[in-house]
C-alpha cells in the first residue's frame, strides 16, 4: 500500500515532457536554490565588499522568488513540480540566511526554531496530501511571510536592529496566519473538498 502511494507522488510529479520542467518560472526557482551557497561563501568572507555583494545576491534571490510565481500564472506554465520546488526553495533559502544571521547578526534563534517547526508540520502534511493526489500550492499568506521574512533578514543584515525588530514580529505574526490558512486548506482537502 506504501509503494503503491509513494508510486501515486512520484506520478503526480512527473513532467509530461521536457518544458513542463524547463519552464522560466522552474528556472528562476532552480537559480534560487543555486545561489544559496554563493550567498553562504561571500557572507562568511570578512570585507565590505563580500558582505556587499551577499546583499546583492539575497536581493537577487528575493526578485525571482517574487517573479517565479508570477511568470508562472502570466505564462500559464504553472506546474505541479513548480508548486512543490518553489516552496523547497524558500524552506532552504529562510533556513540557511536565517541560521547565518543567528550566528553572525544576534537575530533571536526563537525565530528560527519557529520556522523550522512550521516547515517541518509544512513538509509532513504537504507530503499527506501528495499521497491523496492534491498538490499544495502556494498561496497569499504564505507568501506575504516569505516576503516579511526576506525583509527581516535583509535589516538583520544591514544591521538595523530596530526596524529590523519591527519586521520580526510582524513576521511571526504573519506565520501564525499562514499556519492557519494552511491547516484550515489541509483539512478541507482531507474531507475531498480540494486545495482551498
Amino acid at each position: 500500500m506504501a509503494k503503491q502511494k509513494n508510486s501515486q507522488v512520484k506520478e503526480l510529479l512527473k513532467p509530461e515532457n521536457k518544458s513542463e520542467i524547463w519552464t522560466i518560472s522552474n528556472i528562476l526557482t532552480s537559480i534560487r536554490i543555486l545561489l544559496l551557497p554563493v550567498i553562504v561563501y561571500f557572507f562568511l568572507q570578512n570585507s565590505r565588499r563580500s558582505q556587499n555583494i551577499a546583499f546583492a545576491l539575497m536581493i537577487l534571490a528575493a526578485l525571482t522568488d517574487l517573479s517565479d510565481g508570477f511568470l508562472a500564472r502570466k505564462l500559464n506554465q504553472k506546474t505541479n513540480l513548480g508548486k512543490v520546488l518553489d516552496p523547497i526553495a524558500d524552506k532552504l533559502g529562510l533556513f540557511t540566511i536565517g541560521l547565518l544571521l543567528v550566528i553572525y547578526r544576534d537575530m533571536p534563534v526563537w525565530l528560527l526554531v519557529i520556522i523550522v517547526i512550521r516547515d517541518l508540520f509544512y513538509a509532513i502534511y504537504g507530503y499527506s496530501l501528495l499521497r491523496r493526489g492534491v498538490v499544495p500550492e502556494a498561496r497569499l499568506a504564505g507568501k506575504l511571510t516569505t516576503t516579511s521574512l526576506a525583509l527581516t533578514f535583509l535589516f538583520y543584515l544591514l544591521k538595523l536592529r530596530i526596524i529590523g525588530s519591527i519586521f520580526l514580529y510582524i513576521s511571526t505574526a504573519l506565520i501564525i496566519i499562514s499556519v492557519y490558512d494552511y491547516s484550515r486548506r489541509f483539512f478541507n482537502a482531507r474531507k475531498g473538498l480540494g486545495w482551498r
